[in-house]
């Protein structure tokens, strides 16, 4: 619909005013039907629509400066340059604790000023649903804080005028247990009443501010801390305050903060590159025996960026069968014959299989990885002839045993290539055994029941071995290859051996010597009773086509 030109308007009003004699009384029930309010100034005299008077809460005509009075003192400066036609939106005070928006367009007489008339409306809904969508907008609603949508507007302010500034990634380390363990009621709380007590605690020169990121992800904004000193300082104050105890619905709850720190400009202008380093610092300190905070360092990024390079490098060797498995004989020294065989793997990749290895041990791909080289062992029993004694032992890692279903895992392949149960042996180290012994003997059992050997790999060296001997059903005990080197120079070590062959073979469990490399080590193994040996004296890891040639068949 289009708008009334000047020169229309005032034909209309001229065309009213020749067709109906009562024009006066008929543009004041247009007036007061209108949902707009209006009202009349003249000289300090107000004359108020009926709309007017009820948005105002006013009865009767008022004197203007009595109204102004009701306007917020802050707002009442824009009536100060108004011309012949305005529009202004101000605050009224209807009461003490009531305040409306008001929107107003005016009009001055031209010949005289002290007239004026206004057309308002009630802009207070409006202004509201604003703020309501600004708030979610910008805070987070469990917390009150800012969220990153404002973290990214406060932080691109500064950059805009290179103002230096420090910050703060900080992650709750056991808020996941909490959640997990206590719900997401109580999880809430934790993180209200932790930003709470992160506010309180520093007492810092500059202005600052928190903003909670996601989950327990917060960010930390510090405009001018550019020195490690003074960061240190407000990160120990930090630190110190979340040493004591939260106590949350008769909960007493230990929240440790691991924080990484990274500067702008120092050492990134670009405010995306910034976070990740702040993120990258964090995660160093998550994992760090000694410091739970880090500061941003170069050397250790590109170290990072290696690992995120193996990473895509595992992936493309898995997705493309391109990671070889090779198998290293374990000896029957009695029978003077092979027995079984470890299964490792290697690829024609730039990077070591102990780099591939540790990488994919960081992050969920060791599971891809395990269960490709499970698979692939099982494949390659399926497709060759072996003696019916030969066993193909592969290593599984704690992510895989303990928190993907192994044994149904297994299980299937198993029908899937037709292969037996006895053919394979699982190799676990220490590290299994210190989380829930009750469920990793029933994973065991359940793979025992297959005809799977389960062997206890590395063993010896582990703070729990002695109580792993006696709790957990096992079938092999292979000794970390370090107590094979210290034979010569530890008489402890050559008494302990000694005693476990002769605990292995009261309850009928082998015993094999890992990392046998010279001929004297191999002499000293025969000389306490050992059976059972692998190691480079023998033979290095070789493919199974090798393999098969070192059982003579």
């Amino acid at each position: 619909m289009g708008k009334f030109s000047k020169q229309g308007t005032s034909g209309l009003v001229r065309f009213l005013k020749r067709n109906y004699q009562n024009y006066e009384e008929n543009l004041m029930n247009v007036i007061e039907l209108s949902s707009k309010g209006f009202y009349f100034i003249n000289e300090n005299k107000m004359y108020f629509s009926s709309v007017a008077s009820k948005i105002f809460n006013i009865d009767g005509d008022v004197a203007f400066d009595e109204f102004m009075e009701r306007i917020n003192i802050n707002d009442r400066k824009q009536f100060e340059s108004v011309d012949s036609t305005y529009e202004v939106t101000y605050r009224y005070n209807i009461s003490q604790d009531k305040i409306l928006w008001i929107k107003e367009h005016g009009l001055f007489d031209f010949k005289n000023k002290n007239q004026r008339l206004a057309v308002i409306s009630n802009y207070t809904n409006q202004v509201e649903q604003d703020k309501l969508l600004h708030r979610l907008a910008y805070y987070d609603s469990v917390t009150n804080l800012k969220n990153r949508n404002y973290f990214e507007k406060d932080a691109n302010f500064l950059i805009q005028y290179t103002i230096p500034f420090a910050l703060f990634f900080i992650d709750l380390n056991s808020f996941k247990l909490i959640n997990d363990n206590f719900g997401h009621s109580l999880g809430d709380l934790v993180l209200k009443r932790f930003s709470e007590k992160l506010r309180a605690c520093i007492t810092y020169n500059h202005e600052f501010d928190i903003y909670r990121i996601s989950g327990d992800e917060f960010f930390i904004l510090f405009p001018y801390l550019e020195n490690n000193e003074e960061t240190i300082e407000i990160i120990n104050k930090i630190i110190s305050t979340f040493n004591e105890y939260l106590i949350i619905e008769d909960y007493k709850l230990i929240i440790s903060p691991s924080i990484g720190i990274a500067y702008y400009p120092k050492d990134t202008d670009n405010l995306q590159t910034l976070i990740k380093y702040a993120d990258i610092s964090m995660y160093r300190a998550k994992y760090s025996e000694y410091h739970s905070y880090s500061f941003f360092d170069n050397a250790f990024y590109n170290e990072v960026l290696e690992e995120e390079s193996i990473e895509e490098q595992i992936k493309y060797l898995i997705e493309n069968q391109l990671l070889h498995l090779s198998y290293q004989p374990i000896y029957n020294l009695t029978l003077n014959k092979v027995v079984s065989f470890e299964t490792l793997f290697n690829s024609k990749s730039k990077y070591s299989p102990e780099k591939i290895f540790t990488t994919a041990l960081k992050s969920h791909l060791i599971v891809l990885l395990d269960k490709y080289i499970i698979e692939t062992v099982i494949k390659n029993i399926s497709e060759i002839e072996l003696p019916d004694d030969i066993r193909f032992t592969i290593n599984v890692t704690p992510k895989t045993f303990l928190f993907e279903d192994i044994y149904e895992f297994i299980k299937n392949l198993l029908i899937k290539y037709q292969v037996d149960g006895k053919r394979l042996g699982i190799e676990m180290t220490e590290q299994y055994f210190v989380n829930d012994e009750n469920k990793i003997n029933v994973i065991i059992t359940n793979l025992q029941s297959l005809g799977i050997q389960i062997y206890l790999d590395d063993f010896g060296m582990g703070f729990s071995s002695i109580r792993n001997l006696m709790y957990l059903s096992y079938n092999h005990i292979k000794l970390d290859r370090r107590m094979i080197s210290s034979i010569f120079i530890n008489k402890k070590c050559e008494s302990f051996l000694k005693n476990i062959i002769k605990f292995s073979q009261d309850i009928d469990c082998e015993v094999i010597f890992e990392g046998v490399e010279t001929a004297s080590e191999l002499e000293y193994v025969k000389s306490i009773g050992g059976i059972y040996v692998q190691g480079f004296y023998f033979s290095k890891p070789v493919p199974i086509s090798e393999a098969l040639k070192l059982l003579k068949l």
